[in-house]
This record gives C-alpha cells, sequence and structure tokens, in this order.
C-alpha cells in the first residue's frame, strides 16, 4: 500500500469509462455490480460498476468516441455484458483524489 507523499505531485488520472447497468426488479431497479479482486493494486476488494481505462484502440485520444467505445468493450470483457447499438447515456465524470497513487477520470454512462 502506498500512503500518501505530500512531496510527491499528483499522479496525471487516465481516461477511463464505467457502466451502470439497471433493470427492472420486483419493486425496485437492480444494480448490476462486480466485485474486484482482493489482490487488486487498484480498490481491492470492492464492489464496483464494469469499466475501465480507454485503450488506444477505443478511439482518438480524449474524445466522446474513445469514452463511450471503452465502456461498451470493458463492460462485455468484465460482465460479459454486450450493450450492442444500445444507446449510452453519459451522466457524470468523476477524478480519483489526488492522495491516490493511481488515478482516473471516468465518464460514467
Amino acid at each position: 500500500m502506498t500512503l500518501f507523499d505530500p512531496d510527491r505531485p499528483p499522479a496525471t488520472p487516465r481516461p477511463a469509462a464505467t457502466v451502470v447497468l439497471l433493470r427492472e426488479g420486483p419493486g425496485e431497479p437492480e444494480v448490476f455490480m462486480l466485485r474486484r479482486s482482493a489482490r487488486s493494486p487498484f480498490m481491492p476488494d470492492a464492489l464496483v460498476f464494469p469499466g475501465g481505462a480507454v485503450a488506444p484502440a477505443d478511439g482518438p485520444a480524449g474524445s466522446d468516441a474513445a469514452f463511450e467505445a471503452a465502456a461498451r468493450r470493458e463492460c462485455a470483457e468484465e460482465a460479459g455484458v454486450d450493450l450492442g447499438a444500445r444507446p449510452l447515456q453519459w451522466f457524470d465524470t468523476w477524478v480519483t483524489p489526488t492522495a491516490e497513487p493511481r488515478r482516473f477520470e471516468a465518464r460514467f454512462y
């Protein structure tokens, strides 16, 4: 585990995308989440939405198309859910706090 070092400049956030999958449930919507490995260097053993870093093959760096392609790819890779041609709706962007050694700028769909 890396402790916060005030003399070290914060890491630059990597572009990432996350998909919040919902479906109708009995009364309330159901939310799909994954549990990260306890050995993961980032957020071990946490419940998370499917997602991950934007890859060069997803499209031009920083483009809306690259973020959306990453969301679709990561959802299929991590959760086995193919979103097909369903439209994705961006609703927020979160950036990992500066104290973290691994940082992400994650768009949520």
